[in-house]
């Protein structure tokens, strides 16, 4: 967690005072430009942040079936897509790809959804695929638009074979009582 940066006592954003520039989008808690970390930050190299996200990339595939983990890797991804300043993201957009581009991967995160009756996971990923969709940076934007793509065409293999999605889930996505709570977490 370290390796993603430190906040910044004296930050203006830390310290809650307001921001001077409103050129970076503010998503659920990213301020990265008033990040620090004593040791290094994973944006030095592009091997180590390539590294960084692969091995989150994996904790989706060990976690996601262990309810009590869930909250740690909910914050785990909070910092890795959130944090970065949008230029810096386009790892993170990768994983993101590989992730939705997986039906087990996108089977996994509905599991945790119906599990926790939450979006949150998705909002995670939906709102850096929108922060880094109005970035500057062609390369961002265009790696946006590639994710929600493959997630579009995850979601329509996945409608197609339905028959081949875990009963237990399915049924459970069938129970509507399953996701009366989760409007109150998306908001």
């Amino acid at each position: 967690m370290k390796l993603w940066g430190m906040p910044e006592k004296s930050s203006p954003c830390v310290a809650g005072k307001p921001r001077l520039s409103n050129d970076e989008p503010l998503g659920q808690g990213q301020i990265a430009g008033q990040f620090k970390s004593e040791t290094r930050n994973i944006f030095e190299t592009p091997d180590m942040a390539r590294a960084l996200y692969q091995i989150l990339e994996q904790l989706v595939r060990l976690m996601a079936s262990h309810e009590e983990m869930q909250s740690i890797l909910q914050a785990l991804f909070h910092k890795a897509l959130l944090f970065p300043v949008v230029s810096q993201r386009l790892e993170a957009l990768k994983v993101i790809k590989r992730i939705l581009g997986d039906p087990e991967r996108v089977t996994d995160l509905i599991r945790i959804t119906v599990t926790n009756g939450s979006f949150m996971f998705w909002k995670l990923f939906l709102d850096c695929i929108v922060e880094c969709s109005r970035c500057a940076t062609l390369d961002i934007t265009m790696e946006a638009s590639r994710v929600a793509d493959v997630l579009l065409q995850t979601l329509e293999k996945m409608c197609k074979n339905l028959p081949e999605f875990p009963a237990d889930l399915r049924e459970m996505i069938m129970n509507v009582d399953m996701f009366d709570n989760t409007g109150n977490n998306y908001a």
